[in-house]
């Protein structure tokens, strides 16, 4: 009786180990299923030339999770691709380029979320964006000051500008501001070899309305203007 009992109590506590064993199995697999948030493998990318008017496309790279839902979000950049802020209404996986991204780069941003977390991972950067002539717009377009030989400011004074050798269109004569100040967009011709980082010469003459072309009150001068940055 006593060796039937001892050994009844041997496979008890068999038992009972095996149970303590299979606890710690099965709360090690519940630790490992909650640590499963979704992982990038393969970061975002864009297609798309960075033109106005162009569409971008995204791809939102390659993950590694279950259960993961996906929400993406377009960023307009600095031209050195940093200072990014989310493009208001841009959460599709392609994207329009609009005037108002000129001179900036785009980063296409994606945020896996499952039950068990979230991660977010952005793109590379565009190019700068241009306005189809390959030159990157500034955002502080050429301007033209006109002051007197004094040193004043003048206001109203009627400004002509055209590029020399004709490279490129020619604006119509326009006023300064009260500042003495006045900005002009000119385009360069579909012929004109444009360079990146090159300087084109442009003739600037400012004078009074209702004077004569050749006579009157008027300054002009020579001018450097770069192409692209």
């Amino acid at each position: 009786m006593l060796n039937r009992f001892l050994t009844r109590k041997r496979r008890w506590i068999i038992c009972g180990g095996a149970a303590a064993v299979l606890a710690a199995l099965v709360t090690g697999s519940v630790v490992a299923a909650s640590a499963a948030a979704p992982v990038n493998t393969k970061e975002p990318s864009i297609a798309g030339s960075p033109i106005v008017g162009k569409d971008l496309a995204g791809d939102r790279g390659t993950w590694s999770g279950t259960g993961i839902s996906y929400a993406y979000e377009w960023l307009r950049c600095d031209k050195n691709a940093a200072n990014c802020a989310a493009i208001t209404g841009a959460t599709s996986d392609h994207y329009t380029i609009v005037s108002a991204d000129l001179g900036s780069t785009i980063r296409f941003q994606v945020t896996g979320t499952n039950a068990d977390g979230a991660k977010t991972v952005q793109s590379n950067p565009t190019g700068e964006i241009t306005n189809g002539t390959g030159v990157p717009a500034s955002s502080s377009p050429p301007t033209i000051t006109v002051k007197d030989t004094r040193g004043y400011f003048v206001r109203n004074a009627y400004v002509f500008l055209r590029s020399t050798p004709i490279l490129t269109s020619t604006p119509t004569d326009a006023q300064t501001a009260t500042d003495g100040v006045i900005g002009y967009a000119v385009k360069p011709r579909s012929d004109f070899p444009l360079k990146n980082r090159s300087n084109e010469q442009f003739y600037v003459k400012a004078y009074r309305n209702g004077d004569p072309t050749l006579a009157g009150i008027a300054g002009t001068r020579l001018v450097q203007v770069a192409t692209a940055k």
